[in-house]
């Protein structure tokens, strides 16, 4: 696909759906009628590209707690390390998780957060038993 189709594609994709349509999709995720889903590797993806200092820094601060883990395991003090070890896991597990809640956050502010994440297949609209999901279906579809 050439760029000038590409480029051609994303513009009938993001005027499909106007601010009103982007409201009432809000509405239905917080009434419930709706469910959002988000993968993983996507919003780790998406929080690299738009929020890079959380990203790197809670990163970095993983990595810091692994060395002292590793550091204090090869010393030989066991106490110590177990507890580095607790705090390691606890902070690498709150990491993957603050990484979905903070990407599906940053997605659902403005309408085109919310273009780019569906266009990429971050984001799949869950209605029912039904699966909306880029490129078989818009997202308006599920309204």
């Amino acid at each position: 696909m050439s760029q000038d189709e590409k480029r051609k594609e994303i513009r009938q994709f993001k005027s499909a759906a106007d601010d009103e349509d982007f409201n009432r999709l809000i509405q239905k995720i917080k009434s419930g009628e709706l469910k959002i889903a988000m993968t993983r590797d996507k919003s780790r993806n998406i929080l690299r590209q738009f929020d890079k200092k959380f990203y790197y820094l809670y990163f970095i601060c993983v990595l810091a707690a692994a060395a002292v883990t590793i550091y204090f395991i090869s010393i030989g003090r066991l106490y110590i390390s177990l507890t580095a070890l607790a705090v390691t896991l606890m902070l690498f597990f709150a990491f993957w998780s603050l990484i979905t809640r903070r990407a599906f956050n940053w997605a659902i502010k403005k309408k085109k957060n919310f273009d780019y994440a569906y266009y990429i297949t971050a984001v799949t609209i869950k209605k029912d038993s039904k699966e909306y999901k880029y490129p078989h279906h818009h997202w308006k579809d599920a309204l």
